[in-house]
């Protein structure tokens, strides 16, 4: 089987510079790398290298920025029958790649999107764990990765208190290592909605994909997603848009009924209370913003939700 991998970058070349090197390192080299530039880079860094170990590499650069309009263009440029996409911050192990492409080639036809693991590089004191079953109890977050809860929240990679140990179906991925066989694209693609850096649509896609394909995660394909501070919004920006982003995943993926509501606005209403807490223990300026970014968030659900009018701008 033939792959492809597609990074969507701006204006992050030392991260990128990070992340090739680390593709470089395969034990398995994709055939090719597609990197979809928002900013001015002009070349691949690292390109000779790349195509000295055989890798077909292809720079594209767009005048609008937007990651899910860079990640459909990247789909495009390709003919793979897998296609990876990384974010410009992650690094891979060595037989990351080889990893997933054993599970693609070893599975059905139903199988649609295949993810890797997040190394953990941080400890979980008791304050944290603490934290995570208050998450738990509102209904925030859970035990294990890759679930869509009936808040409409999700358990992420990064915050799972059980990480899985071997092949297992998952409901999402995780958009900073995920990837898809070329059929997935015959049926869908990436909601060119999301603006910025797209907050959340790495769940929306592989969620509308997994209504038709199997999800897996395969924890022995590991990376470490550095999560560069670089072009990312502001806390008080990125608070009003994860509480927006969350409504409009539960409306469009989640929500069964009226009665779908409690559920949502219970996990908002813990979401409310643990950030408030965080931004009073640490009395750090900036959490307080991000506080005030959800009220802004609260108070647009509500207004859409009395006037039947949305934007996520």
């Amino acid at each position: 089987m033939k792959s492809a991998v597609i990074i969507a970058t701006y204006n992050r070349q030392a991260d990128l510079l990070v992340c090739i090197r680390s593709i470089l390192q395969q034990t398995r080299m994709p055939d090719e790398l597609i990197v979809v530039d928002d900013g001015n880079m002009q070349r691949i860094p690292e390109q000779k290298l790349c195509e000295d170990a055989g890798i077909n590499c292809i720079y594209h650069q767009k005048k609008t920025p937007g990651l899910t309009a860079s990640r459909n263009a990247g789909v495009a440029l390709t003919e793979a029958d897998v296609v990876f996409f990384f974010d410009d911050d992650v690094e891979l192990m060595p037989d990351y790649v080889d990893q997933i492409m054993a599970v693609y080639e070893q599975s059905d036809v139903d199988l649609g999107g295949v993810g890797g693991a997040i190394i953990k590089t941080k400890t979980w004191t008791t304050v944290k764990k603490m934290r995570r079953y208050f998450d738990w109890f509102f209904m925030v977050n859970g035990f294990t990765g890759g679930k869509v809860l009936p808040s409409g929240f999700c358990v992420d990679f990064e915050t799972e208190l059980s990480p899985r140990v071997v092949v297992g179906q998952v409901d999402f991925l995780a958009g900073c290592s995920f990837s898809f066989h070329r059929r997935v694209f015959q049926y869908f693609s990436f909601d060119e909605n999301y603006q910025g850096y797209g907050l959340g649509e790495d769940k929306d896609f592989s969620v509308r994909v997994a209504t038709k394909f199997r999800l897996l995660i395969n924890p022995l394909a590991q990376l470490y997603h550095h999560q560069s501070p670089e072009m990312r919004y502001q806390k008080e920006r990125l608070g009003m848009a994860f509480v927006q982003n969350r409504y409009v995943f539960f409306v469009d993926h989640v929500c069964r009924g009226w009665w779908s509501y409690f559920f949502f606005f219970y996990a908002l209403t813990g979401y409310v209370l643990a950030r408030a807490m965080i931004a009073f223990l640490s009395l750090d300026w900036s959490e307080f913003l991000r506080v005030k970014g959800i009220m802004r968030g609260v108070w647009s659900v509500l207004r859409q939700m009395a006037t039947g009018s949305w934007s996520r701008k």
